[in-house]
């Protein structure tokens, strides 16, 4: 079916059922430091580890890393991996950078899209993301999920929100 987002009263961290892809919004820092980021890292470190490892590997604040979507396999039981979209340059301070890259961002959904099709897998993403910490216009970022992954890819897309 596809083609539309449900908007779930949940914890996006707490879904149990189905193949599930946790996407979130990251910097390019390697930095897991607040929101769901520090949420996920808490409860999963190697989550946090691989994209370490990852930010290492490109460099600090690398263009080249914007764009991509990382993906870690934290259970077998229910299949559920997170999927780490890079589509914040730096991080915000003071209110003064909008760290968030929209069009990172529909990067990350193609990848995100492109992933949960390849393997199966239902996306799931906290209601919000990228307009938070990150300062993105969450308008035009749901615009993007809608175009990105509903539309042009055909997925049923699961926003969380508590």
């Amino acid at each position: 079916m596809g083609e539309i987002i449900i908007y779930e009263r949940s914890d996006v961290l707490q879904v149990k059922s189905g193949r599930i892809a946790i996407a979130h919004v990251v910097n390019d820092l390697g930095v897991m430091g607040a929101g769901i980021a520090l949420q996920i890292r808490q409860r999963w470190p190697r989550v946090y580890d691989e994209y370490h490892e990852l930010v290492q590997i490109y460099g600090h604040s690398a263009p080249s890393i914007l764009g991509r979507v990382q993906d870690v396999r934290v259970s077998n039981d229910p299949p559920t991996v997170i999927l780490n979209c890079f589509a914040q340059r730096g991080i915000r301070r003071n209110g003064h950078h909008q760290p968030f890259d929209l069009a990172k961002f529909q990067a990350c959904m193609f990848n995100a899209s492109e992933y949960a099709q390849l393997y199966g897998f239902f996306l799931h993403m906290p209601y919000g993301i990228g307009a938070g910490l990150a300062g993105g216009k969450w308008s035009e970022i749901e615009q993007v999920i809608r175009d990105v992954c509903c539309v042009t890819s055909g997925l049923t897309v699961h926003l969380h929100k508590l």
